[in-house]
């Protein structure tokens, strides 16, 4: 077992005797002499013992066999005692080691006492960590629950007075909270008026999410509505820049189309549409993790998928538009590979209507761990608006590129 020097208070001069026994310099001097003592007096006896056995012994089995029978008895004899001794000197060695071992032993007992013990205590920890999680995840979503339930609770209405809009509590309403913040954003009548909600209608929200935390719960319940009106708006830009694309291509009888040779096997007719993403902006809503606990004490960090430009740029900086023959249009291909296990790599072509890509490009679930929530609840307007908006610019600039490039 190797030794390893460490620090200590300078009154305090301890080693580490393998991983974990503890010793004094005094001690460890005393068991290393009584170990090399032993195995000395070990090494000793043995020696002898095979110095008889192959003097005798050899001599014994192959040379005097012609012998009369005394003579065999006298090498079996002094084998005899040979081994007498190599046992009563093995015996006296181990009993002469027999206090170090004690020692050792008891000390090898307490430490492992203790790891057990220190294993113990860290398994308690790590559950009351585990626990103290859990409750915090608990009550987040349970907050989070409450904010849902009062921006979908139906019940209310407005009405515009000059410059303002009065927001009432009317059971009978099926006006939600989430559909005014949307009216209050997209018609202009409403946006350049004040909003007033009435005692009755704050009270229903807080009687959800508690008291004196309206005017929080409106904030963000605002924010994420303008954040998923711009994330709608730009699914629509990218679907609309494909379809066009895809008129303007037939219009011009498809010029310069090509056949794109690719690791399937199968070539397919098409473009491939080079996007140039180099005017993302700055920051982006992956800067901005939202404040939400994780479940587990492991955390790995939240998945941004689409919203973490690096990745945005490795997936999605090439794309493919292939006419289909199913019906008028063109689909978004891309090359998928799948592991053979262990006999190779197979490729396909993984076909996505416009629809279908600009919802992949604009999924605003992201993930940690057990946890899956929507980023446009919890992203800073300021941040997510002007990134969503940046991606369908420059895949509709793209589009366009390869529109002007064919002439069409």
């Amino acid at each position: 077992m190797a030794l390893v020097a460490r620090e200590e208070p300078p009154h305090v001069r301890t080693l580490l005797f393998g991983e974990g026994l503890w010793a004094t310099p005094e001690e460890l001097e005393e068991w290393h002499a009584a170990a090399v003592t032993y195995l000395s007096d070990v090494a000793a006896a043995e020696a002898e013992w095979r110095h008889v056995d192959q003097r005798w012994g050899r001599r014994r089995r192959a040379r005097l066999r012609w012998l009369p029978l005394g003579g065999g008895w006298l090498g079996r004899d002094k084998i005899r005692l040979a081994q007498e001794r190599f046992v009563h000197r093995l015996r006296a060695a181990s009993a002469a080691y027999e206090p170090t071992l004690q020692q050792v032993e008891h000390r090898l007992a307490e430490y492992e006492a203790a790891e057990r013990e220190q294993k113990r205590r860290r398994q308690e920890e790590l559950a009351a960590l585990q626990q103290a999680a859990s409750a915090r995840y608990r009550e987040w979503r349970r907050r989070e629950d409450a904010f849902a339930a009062a921006a979908d609770l139906p019940g209310f209405e407005f009405t515009v007075d000059e410059d303002v809009v009065r927001v009432h509590w009317r059971p009978e309403q099926s006006r939600t909270a989430r559909e005014l913040a949307a009216a209050v954003l997209t018609e202009p009548d409403l946006a350049r008026r004040s909003l007033v909600w009435d005692s009755a209608a704050r009270a229903q929200v807080e009687s959800l999410v508690g008291a004196g935390r309206f005017d929080p719960w409106w904030e963000r319940l605002h924010a994420s509505v303008r954040n998923v009106l711009a994330r709608d708006e730009a699914t629509q830009s990218v679907i609309g820049a494909i379809e066009q694309t895809s008129t303007a291509l037939e219009a011009a009888g498809r010029p310069g189309i090509s056949t794109i040779r690719d690791k399937p096997s199968n070539p397919i007719q098409g473009w491939i549409v080079e996007v140039d993403w180099s005017h993302l902006p700055e920051v982006a809503p992956s800067d901005f993790p939202p404040d939400v606990p994780s479940p587990r004490i492991e955390d790995w960090g939240w998945s941004f998928g689409t919203y973490e430009p690096s990745l945005l740029q490795r997936m999605y900086s090439e794309i493919t538009l292939q006419q289909t023959s199913y019906r008028a249009g063109y689909d978004i291909v891309r090359v998928h590979s799948y592991d053979m296990s262990g006999w190779g790599t197979q490729y396909r072509w993984f076909e996505l209507r416009p629809a279908d890509f600009a919802g992949y490009l604009f999924d605003d679930e992201i993930r940690r761990d057990e946890c899956t929530i929507r980023l446009t609840e919890h992203a800073d307007p300021a941040v997510f608006v002007p990134y969503v908006r940046a991606i369908a610019d420059a895949i509709a600039e793209a589009l366009t590129g390869l529109v002007r490039e064919c002439g069409a």
